[in-house]
């Protein structure tokens, strides 16, 4: 078991870790949950939530991300050693552990070490047709925090799976959810929940994927070797307006989704590693497909390798348009109709697009095809007495150096001088000048 250190051109100190030598944090920050405060800072300038960013000047939706194959090791600035990417089989997810076994190339980013700061990174390279992975992380990326409405596109995915699976595979995204007092379809709520940040909306799919068992499905989905929890509603005290009758958009088919209380102990706590690896699943989808959520509830825990491959995918191409784009691939041909993760205006044009150099230096250098699917959060811990931010986003930028592909949570709480939005700005601008450097004039 090797383990290589040097120092980066930063001055950050950079140690890859092949086959886990790496022992990451794992404490908690903040196990109590503080969702009744969790909100969005819409008024820090730019573009407020409920604003649509700009968009790529190919408006083309695609599920897939157009990449070279690439050699599986790399000569990256700033490490003594080349750094080895793995693919899947390699990393074995479906083996409990897996956390122990991914590449880690850890370093500060070039940032503070000194505990506000949390960054797990994962670079994605095409090696043969076959995705690899290479993960950047801090010394904190499996401390477990409260990451406020960075967690919603996660729990709309928990809530898809889980109607898929009740269903039999008739009835998905493209649906009307039907509850107590209103009846409302999926993808406008994806639409409520990814540019509004609405609270309630989120509540609703945290409701679709039966509260606790949004836990349970983060937990089995990814077999997470140490058991974290996402059992708390969004914005306080939910409003019970199920359970739900979700019915295709066709009229064809319906399913009846049964719901549970809340713990009395809920929490919001999960790992930067975590979020930034169920974001990178979601994102290579079918070109990694035993990585996808199964139709399956989880409540017997994960998978088994075989049993992966037995068990149906529960996402369909439908439900991860709706997602990223809000409505079906077919439907979302107009870019200024896109309304899932594409559409996180507070995110993509304060965070992704500066980071990138702007909208125009995005387009130039990618054919106008980058796309960046994210979600943002921020909220005010009255039990930490502390204001944090949060970033969560699948990137790709196809057509520079051969197209390039990652994915990230970064976690922040917020210092003097500063505020949510300057530190998370700062802190993408990091993890992008890491991965990608040259992209940025």
């Amino acid at each position: 078991m090797k383990t290589f250190v040097s120092l980066v051109a930063d001055r950050s100190l950079v140690r890859l870790s092949l086959f886990g030598a790496l022992v990451l944090g794992a404490s908690v920050a903040g196990c109590a949950s503080d969702s009744a405060l969790e909100g969005e800072d819409d008024t820090e300038g730019g573009s407020a939530v409920g604003v649509a960013p700009p968009k790529p000047a190919n408006s083309q939706p695609t599920l897939t991300c157009s990449t070279s194959s690439k050699p599986k090791t790399a000569t990256i600035t700033g490490f003594a050693a080349p750094l080895e990417y793995k693919n899947s089989d390699e990393i074995d997810y479906a083996t409990r552990g897996w956390e122990d076994r991914i590449p880690v190339a850890q370093t500060n980013f070039g940032l503070e070490d000194n505990g506000r700061i949390s960054i797990a990174a994962i670079d994605i390279r095409n090696v043969n047709g076959k995705p690899h992975y290479l993960y950047y992380t801090n010394k904190s990326a499996r401390v477990l925090h409260e990451n406020w409405s960075a967690t919603k596109s996660i729990v709309i995915a928990s809530a898809m799976n889980r109607i898929r699976t009740l269903s039999g595979g008739r009835v998905g995204a493209l649906s009307n959810v039907v509850g107590k007092n209103t009846t409302k379809k999926l993808p406008d709520l994806v639409a409520e929940v990814q540019l509004n940040s609405d609270n309630n909306s989120a509540t609703t799919f945290k409701d679709l994927g039966n509260r606790g068992g949004v836990t349970t499905f983060i937990n089995g989905w990814l077999n997470l070797q140490r058991p974290e929890r996402f059992d708390g509603p969004h914005g306080g005290a939910a409003k019970v307006t199920g359970p739900y009758t979700v019915r295709s958009l066709d009229g064809t088919a319906s399913v009846q989704l049964p719901l549970m209380p809340y713990p009395a102990d809920a929490q919001n706590t999960l790992s930067p590693l975590t979020l930034a690896e169920a974001v990178k699943r979601l994102g290579v989808n079918s070109r990694d497909p035993s990585l996808m959520p199964r139709r399956t509830d989880y409540a017997s825990g994960a998978l088994s390798a075989a049993d992966v491959q037995k068990t149906p995918q529960g996402l369909t191409d439908d439900d991860l348009a709706v997602l990223f784009y809000g409505d079906s691939l077919a439907a979302s041909t107009n870019s200024s109709k896109w309304r899932g993760m594409s559409n996180d205006g507070y995110g993509i044009e304060s965070y992704a697009l500066p980071a990138m150099g702007g909208k125009a230096n995005a387009d130039a250098k990618t054919g106008g095809r980058w796309r960046v699917f994210s979600k943002t959060g921020t909220g005010t811990s009255s039990a930490r007495g502390v204001t944090e931010g949060v970033y969560m986003a699948h990137v790709c930028l196809p057509g520079f150096d051969g197209g390039r592909e990652f994915a990230f949570l970064l976690h922040a709480r917020v210092g003097a001088g500063e505020t949510a939005k300057t530190i998370r700005a700062r802190v993408t601008r990091a993890i992008f000048d890491r991965i990608v450097p040259g992209f940025r004039p």
